[in-house]
């Protein structure tokens, strides 16, 4: 496996609507007893899921060989992914709080410039994925800009070990870019149409999400057992505060460990 980390931008809001309306049928059909709690920050976890597809790719064959499979199942994961990203983006309403708005934007725009100068240089000498951090420079307007910041809060976790004393960046920095990014797409979303309960759509589409990267996590386990990699390949959608316990409803970050197809 490559020593940089190559993860994907937040989608553009035009691919996870088309995404959506894709699985617009499936989820509306979901039935209650796939439905589960949101315990997960949705943005962090589609940033999660969609940085793990490429890593996954080498394996599509294997994956789509095991019972139960098939060989679009890695593309279905991602267009859950895109879909529970625009059914949360729906369900947030826009703030009537103008000054908040203000305050997010001023302190995301100096922590993004920071943290993409710590990316460059780390990018520069091979730690991170170049084209990537040069995809997040690219990004222009607000939504790009709350998008770039849970790029780079999930870029910097992901490479942490590998760049921890070899950058200014810091995990303070990086969990507030985390925090920020997600805060502020909530006070940019659009408010939700009337005519479409987007809270019930938002459970769904995050419940298909969690079934497909659940049992893509197995898989990978079953698949990877020897190598002993399946965390590094997909590892967990749920990112808990520092000394918190997982609720009985949330997956282990270990649980796909002894898992097998």
């Amino acid at each position: 496996m490559s020593d940089c980390v190559s993860v994907p931008t937040v989608p553009s809001r035009d691919a996870a609507a088309k995404a959506f309306l894709e699985l617009q049928d499936e989820l509306l059909a979901l039935p209650s007893e796939r439905q589960r709690r949101i315990l997960a920050d949705i943005p962090r976890a589609v940033s999660v899921v969609l940085g793990a597809l490429p890593r996954l790719e080498p394996h599509r064959e294997a994956i789509a060989a095991l019972p139960g499979y098939s060989s679009d199942f890695l593309d279905r994961l991602r267009r859950a992914a895109l879909a529970a990203y625009h059914a949360h983006l729906q369900s947030l309403p826009r703030p009537k709080d103008e000054t908040e708005r203000k305050r997010l934007l001023d302190e995301a725009k100096p922590l993004r410039e920071t943290l993409l100068r710590d990316a460059e240089a780390l990018a520069h000498r091979g730690l991170l994925d170049a084209e990537h951090v040069a995809s997040i420079r690219a990004g222009q307007g607000h939504l790009d800009l709350a998008g770039d910041l849970l790029s780079l809060a999930t870029l910097f976790s992901e490479a942490w070990l590998r760049v921890q004393g070899r950058t200014a960046a810091t995990v303070e920095e990086i969990d507030r870019a985390g925090e920020l990014g997600a805060r502020l797409l909530a006070v940019l979303a659009e408010d939700a149409p009337v005519s479409l309960t987007w809270a019930d759509l938002r459970k769904r589409a995050f419940s298909l999400l969690h079934e497909l990267y659940e049992d893509c996590r197995r898989a990978v386990t079953f698949l990877r057992w020897h190598e002993g990699d399946a965390r590094d390949l997909a590892p967990t959608m749920y990112i808990r505060p520092k000394g918190t316990s997982a609720s009985p409803d949330e997956p282990d970050a270990d649980a796909n460990d002894s898992a097998v197809a």
